[in-house]
């Protein structure tokens, strides 16, 4: 099973959107690959030019709901949304609030997924999407690693 994660992010000059590539097996979680683009909005419409084809192929698709706080202007997340969920309708959307919790930055360092460079650590976060919806889901390969 193929997963893409996404973590929109805002707009240029210090926004990344935040996208992974899970493949799931009845046995293994392998990160095929993690990225950020840059240049919000529209640096996601590119990328959907060049790359979107993970998120045709993808089985699903996770992506975090963004919630504006303290009458946050950026709207760029959202566009990115409309973007993701015109592409995919069957996109999985999911508020950031306790992921961090459910899959803790220490978890993330003992399997080798904190290291990200992005500026608000988007790829990651977007890893950490969808092994919080696979968590959420009881999904037995995620389970086994947090025992």
């Amino acid at each position: 099973m193929k997963i893409v994660g996404i973590d929109p992010g805002g707009a240029p000059p210090n926004g990344t959107t935040g996208i992974s590539l899970v493949q799931l097996t009845n046995k293994d979680l392998l990160v095929e690959k993690q990225w950020a683009v840059e240049n919000g909005y529209w640096g996601f419409c590119k990328w959907v030019h060049t790359e979107g084809h993970y998120l045709s192929e993808a089985d699903y698709v996770i992506c975090e709901k963004f919630v504006p706080y303290n009458k946050a202007a950026d709207i760029s997340p959202v566009l990115i949304e409309g973007v993701v969920g015109y592409l995919r309708p069957d996109t999985i959307f999911q508020p950031a609030s306790g992921k961090n919790k459910a899959i803790p930055d220490s978890f993330l360092k003992n399997n080798d997924w904190y290291s990200d460079s992005s500026h608000h650590h988007d790829a990651r976060e977007s890893l950490r999407h969808v092994l919080y919806w696979l968590k959420s889901q009881s999904n037995p390969v995620v389970m086994r690693m947090f025992h």
